[in-house]
């Protein structure tokens, strides 16, 4: 093994990297470089062989690496858009473009744009035989959890045809995983909620095959193996991983609790599978499934400097408004009473069919000063699949906040904390929830930390990308949703002359995805309207952009600083980790 790219080491000198794609011989890898945390990346192509660059360098690239896919050692499909002369301004239509390594951009192809008015994002993969293109993405903006409602092929045994729908309105979604033979392997939605796996031949794609039935629990991810695939399920407070062959033969089931699961693609002649389990207090073991015998073994666990067994994750059932028992999943020190006196942060998400996972850097330092770490699975996200999903977007949003207020409700009514110590946090697609529950329930929630996020909810489609989540929060310009957005925009819903809680709002200055100017609208506001002598900070991360800082010691910096306004304003021990506590408040 050797080193080809050192993403932290640019980080350092404010150079952003990332690799996106892997040409099928292994010889190029697309690196996708910005100045600063921009979104806006330069594609530049390294020879692995040497690990220099190639001449290439191609612009319009936006965000993540998934809209590339490598045709050959020599050819590289890419999706471009018209790069505005403000970064954060609204996203153009994008375009697939066809580039020749060795040639100038102007030279690129364009092969393939949406309609007009269309707002969607795409994702590229290229078949194991390198015969077909296979393009995913969501004319009605209709995803759930990385999938797409449209796939387009194009057939490189056929130059000229162009691309074709594989899938003629479908009533679901899709996602390309893996090729048998000739056989595509999809997971897919359609007549299927949960998720199953089907098999179709793409010269004759009306007979389309089930590979794996539905099961009881929506699919979370799949990764293939060979001859094998990762099937992960979510059943809300558990996690359950099959195993099962691209005939549909199930090898082996093994089970975790509530956890993030993503395989490791590895050698694909090897007779065992490797993949990662993050659970709450364990970042990232990586366990083995040998396919002959059936059997999961552990073969690495990070060098932790505290013992996972000294602490215990539980899972609690909060009612929301309308009933809907709503799961929330509790991490603490097992020495850690649970008489009302814990301070708890609540963190939610809620959006894009995204099952919530906890933020390390939180975690951990939060239990260790006698805190509880709580997450609310609330709906909008993925914990029960699609239904739960669209239960909880665009004109449902109120049901992910009735949820989230509703897991502040049992924690207290409980007795594992009260008002006084109970932390509302999120962030991106769920910052609004601490800010609406702040601004609706300041009585329920002693402090607030809200993270990069989205709070002028009748702006938002108009900066960045925010177009592209009109799928979860509305439309402004469509009746129906204005009324709802309008009744929980943060901004929108301050009221004058009442005592709010402590609130910590942090903002990236670069921010494309969620534009600083939420922040500042919110911030603002409520310190205008504040009665009460209780802080509303607003923490700008100069030079940052969808994230806690510009480079890692800025973002651990920004951490710190929202511990300590926590210890502060709820007068929290303070900890040592060499083994002492002082006295709160200090």
């Amino acid at each position: 093994a050797r080193l080809l790219l050192d993403i932290e080491g640019a980080r350092e000198e404010d150079v952003h990297v990332a690799g996106a794609a892997i040409s099928p011989k292994g010889s190029r890898m697309v690196v996708l470089r910005s100045e600063g945390p921009s979104r806006w990346k330069e594609l530049l192509i390294m020879d692995t062989a040497t690990g220099t660059y190639l001449n290439d360098s191609l612009t319009g690239i936006y965000s993540g690496g998934s809209a590339t896919a490598f045709k050959d050692e020599d050819a590289l499909y890419y999706v471009r858009y018209e790069v505005p002369e403000d970064p954060r301004a609204a996203l153009g239509r994008p375009a697939l473009y066809l580039h020749r390594l060795g040639t100038p951009q102007s030279e690129d192809i364009m092969l393939w744009q949406p309609p007009s008015g269309v707002d969607l994002g795409l994702s590229l993969r290229v078949t194991d035989d390198g015969r077909w293109l296979v393009m995913e993405g969501s004319l009605s903006g209709g995803t759930f959890n990385g999938m797409n409602d449209r796939v387009w092929l194009l057939d490189h045994e056929r130059p000229g045809a162009g691309f074709r729908s594989l899938f003629d309105e479908p009533s679901g979604t899709f996602s390309y995983e893996a090729q048998d033979g000739s056989d595509l392997i999809f997971r897919g939605t359609v007549g299927a909620a949960n998720g199953h796996l089907v098999r179709v031949d793409p010269e004759t794609p009306a007979a389309v095959r089930v590979l794996l039935p539905e099961a009881s629990w929506p699919i979370q991810a799949v990764t293939a193996y060979r001859r094998h695939l990762l099937v992960h399920y979510v059943t809300g407070t558990e996690s359950v991983v099959r195993f099962v062959t691209f005939g549909g033969e199930l090898t082996a089931e093994v089970k975790h609790p509530t956890t993030n699961i993503f395989g490791i693609q590895d050698d694909p002649e090897a007779e065992f599978a490797e993949y990662g389990v993050t659970t709450l207090m364990k970042p990232t073991f990586i366990y083995r499934m040998d396919f002959g015998t059936g059997r999961e073994s552990l073969v690495f666990r990070p060098d932790l400097p505290y013992d996972p067994d000294d602490y215990v994750t539980e899972t609690g059932w909060a009612t929301s408004a309308d009933g809907t028992q709503v799961p929330v999943s509790l991490v603490r020190r097992k020495s850690t009473p649970l008489d009302g006196t814990a301070p708890v942060f609540l963190y939610g998400y809620g959006a894009w069919g995204w099952s919530a996972f906890p933020w390390q850097q939180y975690l951990r330092p939060w239990v260790e000063m006698g805190g509880v770490y709580a997450i609310a699975h609330v709906r909008g996200g993925g914990e029960y699949g699609p239904s739960w999903h669209e239960a909880g977007i665009r004109r449902n949003k109120e049901n992910t906040i009735a949820d989230f207020i509703a897991a502040g409700e049992w924690l207290v009514a409980e007795r594992i904390t009260s008002p006084e110590r109970l932390v509302a946090n999120g962030g991106s697609a769920s910052g609004m929830l601490p800010a609406v529950a702040v601004n609706r329930r300041p009585d329920l929630f002693g402090a607030a930390v809200i993270d990069y996020p989205t709070l002028d909810i009748l702006r938002a489609q108009h900066f960045g990308s925010g177009a592209l989540r009109i799928p979860e929060i509305g439309d402004v310009d469509v009746e129906e949703d204005f009324r709802v957005m309008r009744g929980y925009s943060p901004v929108h819903n301050v009221a004058s002359n009442r005592c709010y809680p402590p609130v910590f709002v942090q903002v990236g200055s670069e921010d494309e995805t969620t534009t600083p100017m939420h922040g500042y609208k919110y911030a603002a506001t409520l310190q205008h309207a504040q009665a009460c002598g209780n802080p509303v900070l607003l923490k700008v991360a100069w030079g940052a952009g969808h994230s806690n800082g510009k480079t890692p010691d800025d973002a651990r910096l920004t951490q710190a600083q929202q511990m300590a306004f926590l210890i502060k304003t709820l007068a929290l021990p303070r900890p040592d980790f060499n083994g002492t506590r002082s006295a709160g408040g200090d």
